[in-house]
């Protein structure tokens, strides 16, 4: 009786277990910053639903300001844009329609971030 009842107790204990590992699912996130000719890349994990910038400020040394658009990247890891630069924003390949902080990490995501010149051929 007593070695069924510890049986018993072990498959439920370890179920639960099994079960707070399911809710805390994992992603992997790879970063790639180029800048300046060069490419760093980088592959972390981090919980599903997770907010992108929240990931990236735990990862990189970012220098940025907060806008009424979100975060706006200044530096990262030390390297700054020049004046007619910016660092953009590329998700899973396609040019970003958001922010940074405007990203959850549903499934496994590429973030690259690269330095590009700015563009105001368009507002002459």
């Amino acid at each position: 009786m007593i070695l069924a009842s510890i049986l018993v107790s072990g498959c439920t204990s370890q179920s639960q277990t099994d079960g707070a590992n399911a809710s805390a699912e994992k992603v992997k996130i790879s970063f790639e910053i180029t800048a300046n000719g060069s490419t760093e890349s980088k592959i972390v994990e981090a919980g599903k639903g997770s907010n992108a910038f929240e990931v990236m400020k735990a990862n990189f040394q970012l220098e940025y300001n907060e806008t009424a658009y979100g975060a706006f990247i200044q530096s990262i890891n030390g390297i700054n844009a020049g004046n007619d630069e910016y660092w953009a924003l590329y998700v899973n390949g396609a040019y970003a329609d958001k922010g940074i902080n405007q990203y959850s990490l549903e499934k496994d995501t590429n973030i690259e971030w690269k330095i590009e010149k700015v563009d105001l051929s368009g507002f002459s």
